[in-house]
């Protein structure tokens, strides 16, 4: 039996060149500013993504990456004699794990592939795939990575803050009044990732 070959998205934020020199493989989400569409982090970068979005009149949206761009990576790994887990976004952020599973299904050998839902984003999803990454180069099996994930999973909580109302505003979660009064107030909405790996509100503070 071969080895297990991790593949994630990039919403994980663990750069391109670390995923690659470690022999992650990477399927980008797609991010849309008007008419033009890029692929996360290989031909939109961090400090390009934020001038277009300091200069765009209406906000980028994203998109998961399409079954056959997981079903394409599957089957290289797959060709080299080895298996494949992928940890995806959370179903309740995005659809990539719903394609990740489409793509298993295309696959003779759909048991050498497992799909994992990190039930979270950013860097709590990073931390499961180097998790993976270090299960990996220990020879354990898929199932046992598995197991020791949803562990991990378990035990991840994530919580942020925004800078600003103004995108919640543009995208249509607060009102402008809102977000002005906020802003005045200089009013902090707290959020979090709850367990069903949605973002959630969980306080207001000021400051």
């Amino acid at each position: 039996m071969g080895k297990v070959k991790i593949i994630t998205d990039t919403a994980c934020d663990l750069t391109i060149d670390f995923l690659k020199e470690n022999g992650i493989k990477i399927v980008p989400m797609t991010i849309n500013f008007a008419d033009r569409s890029y692929e996360d982090g290989f031909d939109l970068h961090r400090d390009e993504f934020y001038r277009l979005l300091a200069m765009s009149t209406k906000l980028p949206t994203t998109a998961q990456p399409t079954p056959g761009a997981f079903l394409k990576i599957m089957q290289e790994i797959m060709e080299q004699g080895d298996e494949a887990l992928v940890i995806t976004i959370s179903t309740g952020m995005s659809g990539t794990y719903e394609s990740a599973i489409m793509a298993q299904e295309q696959l003779k050998d759909k048991e050498r592939v497992a799909v994992f839902d990190s039930r979270t984003a950013s860097l709590g999803q990073g931390l499961l795939v180097l998790k993976a990454m270090e299960m990996a180069e220990a020879g354990l099996s898929k199932k046992e990575m598995i197991k020791e994930l949803a562990q991990i999973r378990s035990r991840l909580f994530s919580v942020f803050t925004l800078d600003t109302l103004e995108y919640l505003q543009k995208g249509g979660r607060i009102s402008k009044v809102q977000a002005i009064v906020g802003d005045v107030l200089n009013v902090k909405p707290i959020l979090e990732v709850n367990r069903e790996g949605q973002i959630v509100p969980r306080e207001k503070v000021r400051g």
